[in-house]
């Protein structure tokens, strides 16, 4: 009857084990990034109240992004850093328009995380 239940309780702790060890290689293929520093385009730019979408193009494809006003990344103009929000470089961004970015480009998802743009 012990033996029995320590059986059980093994089978149960090797199944657990195994489906811990599938969900991290499935949530590390799905976030695999790669960060891309150079010169993008952008396609298209859309504003829908405080919702700005951009699509870029570059070598890894063409990928679209969702901005509102709380997402903060760096912002570099006649060489001064700074940090600001989508809100304050919107009218600088235009479609066909090429600019130099370091971004997160994600391999297995349409989008991607703007790090830090080149305004000059």
């Amino acid at each position: 009857m012990v033996v029995i239940k320590r059986k059980k309780r093994i089978g149960k702790v090797k199944i657990i084990i195994i489906l811990g060890v599938l969900l991290f290689i499935f949530l590390y293929n799905y976030y695999a990034s790669t960060t891309y520093f150079g010169t993008i385009e952008i396609r298209e730019l859309k504003q829908d109240n405080n919702e700005y979408v951009v699509v870029v193009e570059g070598y890894f494809g063409v990928k679209e992004s969702n901005f509102n006003e709380k997402d903060t990344f760096s912002i570099v103009e006649n060489e001064e850093y700074r940090e600001g929000n989508i809100t304050e470089i919107w009218n600088d961004l235009s479609e066909d328009k090429s600019v130099f970015v370091r971004l997160k480009v994600y391999e297995n998802r349409n989008d991607f995380t703007l790090e830090r743009i080149y305004l000059d």
